[in-house]
């Protein structure tokens, strides 16, 4: 083999190995694109999903503000459904414009929230008392959390556990933050009625749907 037979090889072995590296790092360039396209398209996914969810809730929420403007209504407590009315709109408000958010920091939901048990104090004529606490450590200012996240929860509480007790009822959120977790700890001293055992028994069997379309919003942020 003379020498430019050996050149010529070299050449070629060059060449191949040129063109094996660059396939490879294409097939891998095309991998990764598609990962990063795959990615896109499940927050995408996700996102449009939260949407969804987000739209569901509210409707469920204002169902339940509505029957009990009703309720004042039939019962001729004008004075106490325009009260609640005020209030009502005061809440549709900010949760509209809370709406077109992923996230609202956790001061402007738990103002949300402290409307809405106000609602609720006006709809059960102050049957109990409520006491929001927050962390002393807790930066309620900066802290982001999805809207409404725990609004269901607080009106099973209600609902459920304070709406037939015969004494004074309280309500209790507690908000802690441990780093990049919020904690929120509700608690009621209310009891189930002998009288209505049974059915309060069957309506805590059904599951609220504003629990269950919340957990579907935790399913889909854990995404």
């Amino acid at each position: 083999m003379d020498k430019s037979e050996i050149i010529l090889l070299s050449f070629l072995a060059f060449v191949v190995a040129f063109v094996f590296m660059v396939f490879v790092w294409y097939r891998q360039k095309r991998e990764n694109d598609f990962k990063m396209r795959e990615a896109f398209m499940a927050r995408e996914v996700a996102e449009v999903e939260m949407m969804a969810l987000r739209a569901q809730i509210n409707p469920h929420f204002v169902f339940n503000a509505l029957n009990s403007i009703y309720g004042f209504v039939q019962s001729n407590h004008k004075d106490m459904a325009a009260k609640y009315l005020v209030k009502f709109s005061s809440l549709i408000r900010m949760i509209l414009e809370n709406s077109v958010h992923k996230e609202i920091t956790l001061a402007e939901d738990l103002n949300v929230m402290e409307l809405y048990i106000q609602m609720e104090q006006l709809r059960m004529q102050h049957g109990f008392d409520y006491k929001i606490t927050v962390n002393e450590n807790t930066d309620a200012e900066n802290m982001m959390v999805p809207p409404m996240i725990i609004q269901p929860f607080i009106e099973n509480s209600i609902w459920h556990g304070l709406n037939n007790h015969t004494q004074k009822g309280l309500l209790q959120l507690l908000v802690n933050v441990q780093g990049n977790n919020v904690h929120y700890i509700i608690e009621d001293n209310g009891s189930v009625n002998s009288a209505t055992e049974k059915n309060e028994v069957e309506a805590a069997k059904k599951k609220s749907m504003g629990v269950s379309i919340t957990q579907q919003r935790l399913d889909v942020l854990n995404k």
